[in-house]
């Protein structure tokens, strides 16, 4: 599992892509950052505001075994993301 963070400018491009936890693997680290890049500029958030996406990227739904306390509460969201402005 991974944590990332990062912020959707004004103009819905991805920016500040900060792995807060890592996976282990240097190969799946390196895919979450660059699907995230390939998923840049996304639709600009309302009213020009820049938002920090804190996020959880897991491999199975069924997965209950999270190493830290801030996986195990992403995992309480639909989508593992919590969106702050």
């Amino acid at each position: 599992s991974i944590v990332v963070e990062y912020l959707i400018e004004s103009n819905g491009e991805i920016s500040e892509i900060n792995l807060i936890e890592k996976s282990g693997d240097l190969k799946t680290d390196a895919l979450v950052v660059s699907v995230l890049e390939s998923m840049s500029p996304l639709l600009p958030p309302p009213q020009g505001q820049r938002l920090r996406v804190t996020e959880l990227f897991w491999n199975s739904i069924e997965r209950t075994d999270f190493k830290s306390k801030l996986q195990s509460s992403l995992r309480q969201y639909p989508d593992g993301r919590v969106i702050e402005n």
